[in-house]
């Protein structure tokens, strides 16, 4: 099980879970922002949109923010599902075919490699750890 807040250069902070531990699957990206929350299920294949109610008001009163954020509308946005091993395989055959980068290439995956490695590392001596693009 892994954990890991990663800040990005241009201000943006994602917090990384990951758990080989519990018994169940869960596969989840949380896009969250002041005006609602995006979150795509990679098993399921869904994405949905879930706004603050709140967020379209111009000001916020003291009791609204010690109550916090209130459900807005959710919206299931359309997704065409596929199957995304075989998606993989389509476009590295597609790219040998037709001599361009894969979609996903050995650039993007020494990247994660690399973030893999220092959250690990960051683990291990509790410090901050940066990468250098």
């Amino acid at each position: 099980m892994v954990s890991g807040i990663l800040s990005f250069g241009n201000g943006i902070t994602a917090m990384l879970e990951v758990n080989w531990l519990t018994p169940t699957k869960s596969r989840r990206l949380v896009a969250l922002g002041a005006r609602g929350m995006y979150e795509v299920d990679y098993i399921t294949q869904d994405l949905t949109y879930y706004e603050n109610g709140l967020a379209q008001q111009d000001n916020y009163s003291s009791l609204q923010l010690l109550r916090g954020v209130s459900e807005g509308r959710v919206i299931r946005e359309p997704v065409e599902k596929r199957e995304p091993l075989r998606l993989e395989v389509e476009d590295f055959i597609g790219a040998v075919r037709e001599g361009r980068a894969p979609r996903v290439t050995g650039a993007h995956s020494l990247a994660a490699l690399r973030i893999a490695h220092a959250l690990v590392l960051s683990g291990q001596t509790h410090q901050v750890v940066e990468i250098e693009n």
